[in-house]
């Protein structure tokens, strides 16, 4: 009689483990899938933070040549005389 209480409790522990392992390999894919999104997620801020850093400084290096050229202009106005362009 042992033999079939302790045959009754292998299957049963048999079957429950499966389960159990069965949840645990959803709970697993379930958290990579949530660490993937979230990987992806701080990629696609880290390079949309790198392009607005980039155009800000193109911004800026074209301002400082704009007005160089407007320096360079008023120079060329007043043949390089003191800066008077009324004279």
């Amino acid at each position: 009689m042992k033999t079939r209480t302790g045959s009754a409790v292998s299957i049963r522990s048999r079957r429950n483990g499966t389960r159990e392992r069965g949840v645990i390999l959803v709970f697993a894919m379930v958290m990579t899938l949530l660490i993937m999104a979230l990987s992806t997620s701080v990629a696609v801020v880290s390079m949309t933070e790198s392009r607005v850093t980039i155009d800000s400084v193109e911004d800026r290096q074209a301002f400082y040549l704009a007005e160089a050229g407007i320096d360079a202009a008023k120079w060329e106005l007043t043949d390089g005389q003191d800066g008077n362009l009324n004279a």
